[in-house]
């Protein structure tokens, strides 16, 4: 299961009733099997499709609060042993041997980026030999701080992921620590410092000493304000073992660690996520970097409900770029992005009513936008808007080239941004620098535009 939330006495005794039910029903009426969870449905409204006697059947949570993961055993309540009805699941039908996933309270953490490390890395050691903190030899940590430094510019979290199996023998349980250690060379405020983030037995969930299969864990950690890489040094990724109560130089390996990932995330509070929420992500990070020639990124709309992902497939979709030449009456502009939104939906073809009317209709059922690196040329602000059954979610996505070709800047006259109504008045001036030349012939076209503290445009001056 990948849900943490505890399970009350009545659940548990709930599932253990279920157990016995399952091991000695015999009759005609009402089952309770013993199925498998083969793919997750839509884990906002509990619905998997589940395996049992080599057929496949649908099946929904008795509580969404509680997720499952492919692969769990699952208690499954069949009405009157008729499979055609609406089967529930109930609980896990192994609670003492499942792996739960980390849980950060009520925080909901979503991956904005690939992995950090040059690759995904692997580690064996021996509960056996104490082994002081060595850096994994495997690792290229060389470009680390460097990357963090791209990271950062999108989110101060981080996942830092890895799967544990363990092989340790009994005699061996009783005490003992090994785990990961990562270690940031940081500067702030000018002061050079590190960050170091552990994952070991504190906080790998599970029997540390029992992973008969490989078990996922992750430690989320924030990097504070205002802190960055120091490039000037490397980051380093080690691995030890301590305390366990045998030494045998001779002893094979028993604590294998693989799957180490390092990924730039987002965080988002579950408890703020009641009903429907959609949330932008882009494959690879919202960056580009390096030459933007042939490097293209996805935007990928993640719809959740109550905290938990779901099914996009029932909403209209429709793609916005921010445009401050956009207003009501230009051809691109669509009520649902608003003033200062170019639409970038594709039309279906147009067809002429009678009387000479023209009408078309936008293609929006297309969950992804794709952009093309080939043509970006400096930070670009996309949105997505879906809407079913009349009511609208949206979410917006910065992309940006940190080498981009262009950069615009604004430029106030007053020493702070602070401007008190109707006393004196500021000058506001717009620098457009090329950091290398587009075009020989070109013609830049711009307008001023004023958002009030939600955001929201209240003035636009079109200029050439």
């Amino acid at each position: 299961m990948s849900d943490t939330k505890e399970v009350n006495g009545l659940s548990s005794a709930l599932c253990d009733a279920m157990k016995m039910i399952s091991q000695h029903n015999n009759t005609v009426g009402t089952l309770t099997i013993e199925a498998k969870i083969v793919e997750v449905l839509d884990e906002g409204r509990g619905t998997y499709n589940i395996q049992y006697l080599q057929n496949t059947f649908k099946a929904t949570a008795l509580s969404p609060e509680i997720t499952y993961n492919i692969d769990d055993l699952v208690y499954v309540l069949v009405p009157d042993g008729n499979f055609d009805k609406n089967k529930v699941i109930l609980c896990a039908a192994a609670r003492e041997n499942t792996v739960y996933a980390a849980s950060q309270g009520d925080s909901l953490y979503i991956a904005i980026g690939d992995n950090l490390f040059a690759a995904a890395g692997a580690i064996s050691m021996s509960s056996y030999k104490n082994t002081d903190p060595t850096a994994i030899s495997d690792f290229d940590m060389a470009a680390l701080t460097s990357t963090l430094n791209v990271a950062l510019k999108d989110s101060n979290t981080f996942a830092f992921k890895c799967s544990i199996k363990t092989e340790i023998p009994t005699i061996q349980r009783k005490a003992g620590n090994y785990g990961l250690v990562l270690t940031i060379p940081t500067l702030k405020d000018g002061i050079e410092t590190e960050y170091i983030v552990t994952l070991d037995k504190n906080n790998i969930k599970g029997d540390i000493y029992d992973f008969e299969v490989y078990a996922p864990q992750i430690v989320y950690f924030t990097l504070p304000e205002g802190m960055s890489a120091d490039e000037t040094k490397q980051a380093t990724l080690k691995y030890f073992v301590s305390d366990f109560r045998e030494q045998n130089l001779q002893a094979d390996d028993d604590i294998f660690i693989t799957d180490i990932e390092l990924i730039p995330c987002m965080e988002r509070v579950r408890s703020n996520m009641n009903g429907y929420h959609v949330i932008l992500t882009a494959t690879g990070g919202p960056s580009f970097y390096g030459n933007l020639s042939g490097q293209t990124k996805k935007i990928i709309p993640n719809v959740y409900y109550n905290g938990k992902e779901t099914s996009i497939d029932k909403f209209d979709c429709y793609w916005f770029k921010e445009n401050a030449t956009i207003s009501t009456s230009s051809e691109k502009y669509h009520r649902l992005g608003g003033i200062g939104w170019e639409i970038l939906n594709d039309k279906t073809p147009t067809t002429t009513e009678a009387g000479g009317t023209e009408s078309y209709r936008y293609v929006t059922n297309v969950y992804s936008y794709l952009v093309d690196g080939n043509f970006f040329l400096t930070d670009s602000i996309y949105k997505c808007v879906l809407v079913k059954d009349a009511s609208s979610i949206e979410d917006t996505i910065t992309i940006r080239a940190v080498d981009q070709p262009v950069i615009l800047e604004i430029f106030s006259d007053r020493e702070n941004n602070e401007y008190i109504e109707n006393v004196g008045q500021a000058t506001i001036t717009m620098r457009y620098t090329e950091r290398r030349r587009i075009s020989d012939q070109y013609i830049v076209n711009y307008s001023w535009m004023r958002r009030d503290k939600g955001g929201n445009i209240i003035s636009m001056i079109d200029t050439m």
